[in-house]
């Protein structure tokens, strides 16, 4: 039944992508991380019952994130096995999973960094939320609204995690890199907690 529902709204989604406009707070321009695309194209690819496409996309996910420390790695055979069977459910659910940790990715990266560029990692953190938007916020929402909305608020504690470079020097505050950390963790918990069949690196 979950798979079945991940699998109505992941469908929905994609369909609507193109006129979709989720929230672009912290002052960026709409922009479409390309691992968001793929997930599109890889959905609707299976939707229609072309799964030879649908892996390329999803493989073609997996390779933008190789290298990183949340590669997806382990997803290659679930890919395989959801072409060969032809489950789009599955498949829709995979090209999710490599979304999540594209989002993943970006919160580390701003952890790993110690929040020194406020710049790139405004930028990070504004795709990571567009991440959460645009892919898993959806399914989230209809199934645990209350979860959903402390994950937005959430991402906004992020935000001000950041701290502020300040304009010659008035209005600057520091980074708080504890807080950050705190805050990332409880995004992917929440994310977690219900997307439970999600690898996690």
């Amino acid at each position: 039944m979950r798979a079945n529902i991940l699998w109505i709204t992941l469908v929905a989604l994609a369909a609507q992508f193109h006129g979709a406009t989720p929230a672009a707070g912290y002052g960026y321009a709409e922009a479409e991380d390309p691992v968001v695309v793929i997930f599109r194209d890889g959905v609707t690819s299976a939707r229609i019952g072309d799964f030879a496409q649908a892996s390329a996309k999803a493989k073609e996910a997996l390779a933008l994130i190789a290298g990183h420390k949340y590669n997806g790695a382990s997803l290659v055979s679930g890919i395989e096995e959801a072409a060969k069977s032809k489950n789009a459910p599955a498949m829709a659910e995979i090209l999710a999973n490599v979304v999540y940790l594209s989002l993943k990715e970006k919160l580390e990266a701003n952890i790993d960094t110690n929040l020194k560029d406020f710049n790139r990692c405004k930028a990070r953190l504004f795709l990571a939320r567009k991440n959460y938007l645009d892919v898993l916020e959806g399914n989230l929402k209809k199934n645990r609204p209350e979860d959903s909305q402390a994950i937005l608020k959430e991402f906004d504690e992020a935000m001000a995690a950041l701290g502020n470079p300040g304009l010659f020097g008035i209005g600057q505050k520091p980074a708080d890199l504890a807080r950050f950390t705190q805050v990332a963790r409880k995004i992917e918990a929440t994310i977690e907690g219900f997307y439970t069949r999600f690898v996690k690196q």
